[in-house]
């Protein structure tokens, strides 16, 4: 784990509450723990970018603390704001997580592109994972909806 503090903004944050936020959404996005070089990146990224990823600035940001409850919730966030709050500090979070990790040793390989395949296992693929989301879409709609309200 990450110690310490970094600027982000004019405010200074603990370095910790950011690297357990790291943690929780690579356990989301790849199920399993971030290499210390993807938190570092990730902290880092926090310092550099300051106020773009400071909660005060996004009325949607209690949905990254919700997020960070698990992975289960994180993938219910991230379905509600893909859909309804693209350009939601949770989003930032996840596109700088993500390129962090598509960029980093161990990790960019999951990135890379797969091999070709026929358009019936692509389907066999697609159809699972489009009802999943529509599934979780709905989870979302009802469960954040309604605080969502702004």
């Amino acid at each position: 784990m990450v110690h310490g503090a970094a600027r982000t903004g004019d405010s200074t944050t603990t370095v910790e509450p950011i690297a357990r936020e790291c943690a929780t959404f690579c356990r989301y996005l790849l199920n399993q723990e971030p290499e210390p070089y993807v938190v570092a990146k990730y902290v880092d990224g926090h310092a550099r970018l300051g106020s773009r990823l400071a909660a005060e600035d996004d009325p949607a940001g209690w949905l990254v603390a919700l997020a960070c409850r698990g992975k289960f919730t994180a993938r219910v966030v991230d379905t509600y704001t893909r859909v309804f709050r693209p350009a939601s500090n949770f989003r930032r979070k996840i596109t700088l997580l993500i390129a962090i990790l598509e960029t980093a040793p161990g990790t960019d390989a999951r990135f890379r592109s797969a091999a070709p395949i026929s358009p019936v296992a692509f389907l066999a693929r697609f159809v699972p994972r489009a009802l999943a989301f529509a599934a979780y879409l709905a989870l979302a709609i009802i469960v954040i909806g309604p605080f969502d309200i702004a």
